[in-house]
């Protein structure tokens, strides 16, 4: 995407109201992602949008052969790095949020289930399967793609479904595939390739 302004917060949420997103759910999603906010945190900055705005001061003083008074190191020239992937992967998410909430409205995804657990040794979870599934014959595989989203966490990534185990009669049985009619209101172990946490739901898509 090639874009001729300098990319600033006013600038930033207007080009995503230009894409239909909220300027303001846009930049409360960007200032409360988890990469975003971890680099804030870890680097005593003040607030993302000084930070932006910061990033742009540097970048448009060596671009226009302005006097530089202080040349940056390479660990701060790595944090920039850092800190335009972390504003880049926030603000990929929020697309893919947006793209899954309107898959969800029309019927294109149904609700799997919620991480209940999160065992990060493992890279594995237990999800509670919805109640009411609203495709109960689809089959959930192993090598599937799903998407673990929070709106409240800011989350959104899909993911591949890497094993599936289920607990019958007190024990941990492997399977490649299972229809969602036997797994209803009950817990089921997954791992995918992506790490998720307590607290994301998953969701299945059931129409191309």
């Amino acid at each position: 995407m090639l874009h001729e302004a300098n990319l600033r917060k006013d600038q930033l949420t207007r080009l995503l109201v230009d894409a239909g997103i909220s300027a303001t759910d846009s930049w409360q999603w960007i200032e409360n992602h988890k990469k975003v906010k971890n680099f804030i945190d870890n680097n005593s900055r003040g607030s993302v949008e000084n930070e932006l705005k910061n990033f742009i001061e540097l970048r448009n003083n060596s671009a226009h052969g302005k006097e530089i008074d202080t040349v940056l190191n390479a660990n701060e020239l790595l944090q920039l790095c850092d800190f335009v992937e972390a504003i880049c992967q926030a603000m990929s998410e929020l697309v893919l949020y947006c793209f899954v909430d309107r898959k969800k409205k029309i019927g294109k995804l149904q609700k799997l289930g919620e991480i209940v657990n999160w065992y990060q040794q493992k890279k594995a979870c237990a999800i509670k399967i919805s109640d009411e599934p609203q495709e109960p014959n689809k089959r959930l595989e192993v090598g599937k793609k799903v998407f673990l989203v929070s709106e409240n966490k800011k989350i959104c990534q899909n993911a591949i479904i890497e094993s599936i185990q289920i607990n019958k009669n007190g024990k941990n049985t492997p399977r490649r595939r299972i229809p969602i009619r036997e797994i209803k209101d009950s817990e089921i172990g997954l791992k995918f390739d992506k790490e998720g946490q307590r607290g994301l739901e998953v969701y299945l898509v059931i129409s191309e």
